[in-house]
């Protein structure tokens, strides 16, 4: 999982891949240490390209996301959000999310 704290960074990102996940988490976040094991897994297991931001260093993407909270899960795909979940992440949702979108690209 690449770290990223700017928005060109995430824009190179989400251009070179069909699909990405983003992560956004802040320090002293339990949730967001509870759920980030969980989302490296997922996207380990799907084979989604993830990334991941501090939300403290990363106030360009907080900002262009209008991002509250944390932890915040964006997917991506060509580019162009079509998920999200904040602060209590359904991963089986993320999962079908996910898996639809594999099975439409095939």
């Amino acid at each position: 999982m690449q770290k990223i704290k700017t928005m060109e960074e995430l824009n190179q990102m989400v251009s070179e891949k069909e699909l990405v996940l983003l992560y956004v988490s802040s320090p002293n976040c339990s949730v967001c240490m509870a759920d980030k094991p969980r989302a490296i897994a997922l996207a380990n297991e799907l084979a989604v390209p993830m990334v991941e931001a501090n939300a403290v260093d990363a106030s360009e993407i907080r900002g262009q996301f209008n991002l509250f909270t944390a932890p915040v899960i964006i997917l991506f795909l060509e580019g162009r959000e079509i998920y999200r979940a904040a602060r209590i992440i359904d991963f089986n949702e993320l999962r079908y999310r996910v898996n639809q979108v594999q099975e439409a690209l095939r």
